[in-house]
């Protein structure tokens, strides 16, 4: 367990912080954007490596680090031939910018007060997450069994097999028999695999290691970035605040336990990532040689998820319009000029990002529909309780549990002294960004009519309109008020003790900033602990797939056929997980149905399952369609296992029982609710025998055979 931690701690980190402090970026900052420029890496290799029709291996992805390495070292000798032919280094005021050697130690030692904040945060978000999973039934390898997470598995499954891992061949996992194109963004999977190929764990048990791990880092580490950007000053407060930060984002729902019960595994690291990136790219007017690294941390988040890059211009023109405008970061070019140079060298991150991505994004416009029509409005409720819930962060999962009052009254007070405490006024720019964001949440729950509904759906569509996702921005900003507020009190108390007993303030500041951290940790494991139980047990604790399904998984992998031909099953199940966890093919990787209409032989073999061996007297060979489709699918077994995910409700009504009845097949395996039948077509009546003397219960009689004792009779 600790070297698959450690293993993907390092991989998820250091291959993009490489590359960032090679293009010249100090190395706070390169830790804080490292997952986002790894993330780029890999899915930019994926694309790029599927559009040329070779393998993405550990090889392949090394030789597109290492060329993106060269390019960042390029850039960094090019900036500073620049610099020194100007005869001048930028010294910004900026507290990335300062070139002295004293203030980059300081520099180092503020980051690393914050990093602890960010380690601690980490730790506890994995521990509370790992310590569950672990002790259940299964271990590490117990199956999630929500709606995403099978189609994270299968896509790493098959990363993993074939070595293909673009987002724009996506289709070719998902529509078994079409092949149609579809755009799925895959830079996360991309990277598991990549990790999966290293340490050699069965995916069952990596999946649950890369939806805990990667959200447990990028959480707390946004969060601290987006803290050190509000403040935008070299100083232990900062720092503090920073750390404090972090902590706060550990203790928060809607940030990671919610994120990872539904399965929005891509998504939710995405949102961490944007913040992150966010704070770094408004540092680019006083540090334009840090353009490279930008661009490649914002084609990683755009990698992940599509949304995350309106994230940080939603974000980013807040700032722009509240702070950048009025106060250029060159004022000596001249009021226009200065303006536009800010502009200018921010849109140098953004075009060169939006050049690799929009081919990738483009693919899936067919598919922009279906996403508009997802919707999370809640039913019954009005204008001013979308509002509370909104602004309290109760939205799915989290409305169960009691607003977070002492972080939320944190917030305001960290939210207040931004504005109104000394030197701070001209940080108002986070009362509009947290108001947006709160009416961008509060529109998903109960959407506004009208122009301006429209207006606002432009942007929420983007995350599906779900208030869970879109409710993220709002903690990660509260994060960063709370841990403000923090050290805004430990410096105040240090101000009056050191105007009484001289050398004392510092001490006492940080003596207070460690207690509250520790109070901050034992109220959010305190707290989050029914939540934690509800988001990391509960999903594997459910019965779609059961105890008997994963007996019947491992009983058909010792079957040779079944690795030889197809198994076929019914998507609401997810019976499909066999894929995923025993490497054997099958229809429908997906709980979803694939691009396959009622021509096809997907559609003919579901629907018209139970006319499989009946001849047709209309054609020579007296082969119906239905055996014809399973011919083509390359079907050996049909697998049955019933219920399907939504409440026990079949959403497709697959003719399971009239197998029984059809004379192509034959059943072969039975054991509780799980039922497996053979295709008379391939599987000889040899081997057909064998396997029904292997069941684990009695079989009864069918159109093929009568009663078969199994292994109990």
């Amino acid at each position: 367990m600790v070297w698959a931690i450690v293993s993907l701690v390092a991989l998820l980190v250091i291959p993009g912080a490489v590359v960032v402090r090679a293009s010249g970026v100090r190395t706070p900052w390169a830790l804080a954007l490292g997952p986002a420029v790894t993330f780029s890496i890999a899915g930019t290799a994926g694309w790029a490596l599927g559009a040329i029709d070779v393998r993405f291996t550990l090889v392949s992805a090394s030789i597109c680090w290492a060329v993106t390495l060269l390019l960042a070292l390029c850039w960094s000798g090019g900036s500073a031939l620049i610099r020194r032919r100007r005869g001048s280094v930028d010294r910004s005021v900026s507290a990335e910018a300062q070139p002295l050697a004293a203030s980059r130690w300081r520099e180092l030692g503020y980051a690393l007060i914050a990093g602890i904040g960010v380690i601690i945060a980490a730790a506890v978000l994995t521990w509370t997450a790992i310590g569950r999973i672990a002790s259940m039934s299964e271990g590490m390898a117990t199956i999630q069994q929500g709606w995403d997470t099978l189609w994270h598995a299968s896509v790493l499954r098959s990363i993993t097999e074939d070595g293909m891992a673009s987002a724009t061949r996506m289709g070719e996992i998902q529509n078994v028999e079409t092949q149609s194109v579809s755009y799925y963004p895959a830079a996360w999977h991309a990277f598991g695999a990549l990790w999966v190929l290293i340490v050699r764990l069965p995916i069952t048990e990596a999946v649950n290691y890369l939806g805990i791990i990667i959200p447990a880092v990028t959480i707390p580490t946004a969060a601290a970035a987006l803290t050190w950007r509000i403040i935008d000053r070299q100083k232990l407060s900062t720092a503090v605040a920073a750390g404090v930060a972090a902590l706060v984002s550990a203790a928060l729902p809607v940030l990671m336990p919610v994120g990872v019960f539904v399965g929005a595994w891509p998504y939710q690291v995405s949102i961490a990532l944007a913040i992150t990136v966010f704070a770094f790219v408004t540092s680019l007017p006083h540090t334009p040689q840090r353009i490279l690294s930008a661009a490649l941390a914002i084609i990683g988040i755009g990698e992940l998820h599509p949304a995350s890059v309106p994230t940080v211009v939603m974000l980013g023109a807040i700032w722009w319009l509240c702070y950048r405008l009025p106060r250029p970061a060159h004022p000596e070019l001249g009021a226009v000029r200065a303006k536009l140079y800010d502009v200018a060298v921010i849109a140098a991150a953004f075009v060169p990002a939006v050049a690799v991505l929009l081919p990738q994004w483009l693919t899936g416009t067919s598919q922009t529909e279906d996403v508009r029509a997802v919707s999370a409005e809640v039913d019954d409720l009005d204008r001013f309780d979308a509002w509370y819930r909104g602004a309290t962060m109760l939205t799915r999962h989290t409305e169960e549990f009691r607003p977070f009052w002492p972080i939320i009254i944190l917030g305001f007070i960290g939210m207040a002294v931004l504005v109104f405490a000394g030197t701070s006024r001209r940080r108002v720019w986070v009362v509009p960004a947290w108001f947006v964001s709160v009416l961008m949440t509060t529109h998903a729950l109960n959407h506004f009519g009208g122009v301006p509904g429209d207006i606002l759906a432009l942007y929420t569509d983007l995350h599906y309109s779900t208030p869970h996702r879109l409710v993220m921005v709002t903690a990660y900003l509260y994060s960063a008020f709370a841990g403000i507020a923090v050290a805004w009190g430990c410096a105040w108390a240090a101000r009056i003790s050191e105007s009484k007993v001289p050398s004392t303030g510092r001490v006492l500041g940080l003596s207070l900033a460690t207690v509250s951290s520790a109070v901050l940790v034992v109220y959010g494991v305190a707290s989050n602990a029914s939540a934690a139980d509800f988001a990391y047990k509960s999903p594997r604790e459910w019965q779609i797939i059961s105890n008997a399904d994963l007996k019947a998984f491992d009983w058909l992998a010792e079957q040779p056929e079944a690795h030889k031909y197809r198994t076929f099953t019914n998507p609401p199940e997810g019976s499909s997980w066999m894929y995923a966890r025993n490497d054997l093919p099958v229809v429908f990787p997906h709980y979803d149905w694939p691009v396959a209409n009622k021509w096809t032989a997907t559609s003919m073999l579901y629907w018209h399952a139970d006319y499989l061996g009946f001849p047709d007297p209309d054609r020579p060979d007296g082969v119906n369609d239905v055996d014809r489709s399973a011919r083509k699918l390359n079907v050996g077994f049909i697998y049955l296992s019933p219920p399907g995910i939504w409440d026990s409700k079949e959403d497709l009504e697959f003719p399971g029982e009239g197998l029984w009845v059809a004379p192509g097949v034959t059943p072969v395996y039975r054991d509780r609710e799980v039922t497996i039948f053979a295709f008379n077509d391939v599987i000889t009546p040899e081997r057909i025998d064998e396997m029904r003397a292997s069941s684990p219960e009695v079989i009864p009689p069918s159109a093929t055979r009568g009663w078969s004792d199994g292994r109990v009779g």
